[in-house]
């Protein structure tokens, strides 16, 4: 999946010294993000027993209920994913899952009452992960993907600066500079925007006169804004 940012002034990327691998797989790893979408898409359209049937894809805010707040062990106060602890509680619990199959992540995305994952396993086959209403939701295997390339897609989940993510969220619509906007949903994968495929943390913006995405790295700087 290519995604175009859309700067209103000319926006200059922090260079990166193109890795001699990376460079080679970065057209294809494009299209194996958007196989990986695919494979996984069937857990934004099919809740979980129980789980709230609101589609957060679509930009609206759902609130955290009562039962992902307690599987997560966060406060009653806590309606969101993008609340300070929500997001390294949701991953802890999917990394869990996902490293007692002997996989690695892929790819993140969380929205404000859930989060999905997709996971390269020790076969190198990929599967997608959902967290919804406290419950962990897998989909089977995809076919297994070429082991060079996915492998350089896995990442650790203690690369990214998950602590960082509320205040990101809480910042990113005035540094998007989306007026009235809210954050959508925050994705975290090897971004196809640079050819050396660093880990980034892109941050959606959604309001009524347009969108926004703040693009920051693992550790949380800001690298760009569209």
């Amino acid at each position: 999946m290519t995604i175009t940012l859309r700067p209103p002034t000319p926006v200059t990327l922090r260079r990166r010294r193109p890795d001699t691998v990376a460079a080679a797989v970065a057209a294809a790893a494009v299209a194996l993000v958007f196989v990986l979408f695919a494979g996984g898409s069937w857990l934004m359209a099919r809740p979980a027993s129980g789980a709230i049937t609101t589609n957060a894809a679509d930009g609206a805010t759902v609130a955290l209920d009562a039962r992902g707040r307690a599987s997560l062990g966060l406060s009653d106060g806590v309606d969101s994913l993008f609340a300070p602890g929500a997001a390294d509680a949701v991953v802890g619990r999917l990394a869990a899952a996902v490293h007692s199959e002997g996989g690695r992540f892929t790819q993140v995305r969380l929205y404000p009452d859930r989060a999905f994952v997709t996971a390269r396993g020790a076969d190198r086959r990929v599967a997608g992960y959902a967290w919804v209403a406290g419950s962990i939701v897998p989909s089977e295997p995809s076919t297994s993907f070429g082991g060079e390339l996915g492998e350089f897609l896995a990442f650790d989940t203690d690369a990214v600066a998950w602590d960082r993510i509320a205040d990101l969220v809480a910042i990113a619509p005035a540094v998007a500079h989306v007026h009235d906007g809210v954050v959508s949903h925050v994705t975290v994968d090897r971004t196809t925007l640079d050819p050396a495929l660093p880990l980034t943390i892109r941050i959606n913006v959604t309001g009524p006169n347009g969108n926004g995405i703040v693009e920051v790295s693992a550790d949380g700087e800001v690298i760009a804004v569209g």
